[in-house]
């Protein structure tokens, strides 16, 4: 559990307030597999950002 809200804190930063919220939920739910599925697609979908940003930079 520990693990999952660490990743979630690396990344609360960069999503929505309702989607921090809505994986908090999760774990104090008890639905940790839910809660790991959903901060690894955003970690997924925040690398492909990255990349593109970085595609559009020319870096």
């Amino acid at each position: 559990m520990n693990q999952v809200i660490k990743e979630l804190n690396t990344i609360k930063g960069r999503i929505p307030q309702q989607t921090y919220k809505t994986i908090i939920g999760q774990i104090r739910a008890g639905d940790l597999g839910g809660a790991e599925v959903g901060v690894a697609r955003l970690k997924r979908r925040l690398e492909k950002e990255d990349a593109a940003n970085e595609n559009r930079n020319g870096k």
